[in-house]
């Protein structure tokens, strides 16, 4: 496999204190429907992703599991279009047939 596209460890926001950290320093956003992505800049040379998909919204495991799957091989093969920010993904609501994920990522306005 091309180095380009695996997805490796470090590239996983694993702990709370680097979600929190996300979630403080909160500088780019967007939404629909299906997600809500939120985002600060990081100081790495790689973008980072942690996903959330809440009990509350999905409430099979073997949904969520898919749709953890989904967003980690949409970002796993298309992470060279990524800034090199860390990524929140919150999921809202499970569809049965997602055939395309797409994330427009805009900068919150501190004025």
């Amino acid at each position: 496999m091309n180095k380009k596209y695996k997805f490796l460890k470090k590239q996983k926001l694993l702990f709370n204190k680097q979600f929190n950290l996300v979630f403080n320093k909160l500088e780019y956003f967007s939404f629909d429907k299906q997600f809500t992505v939120i985002g600060c800049i990081n100081n790495l040379n790689y973008s980072r992703i942690g996903i959330i998909v809440p009990k509350k919204n999905i409430r099979y495991s073997f949904q969520r599991n898919k749709m953890k799957r989904l967003v980690r091989e949409y970002f796993r093969l298309n992470k060279h279009k990524f800034f090199f920010m860390d990524y929140i993904i919150l999921v809202k609501k499970y569809l049965l047939e997602i055939k395309q994920i797409n994330f427009k990522v805009y900068q919150i306005n501190n004025n």
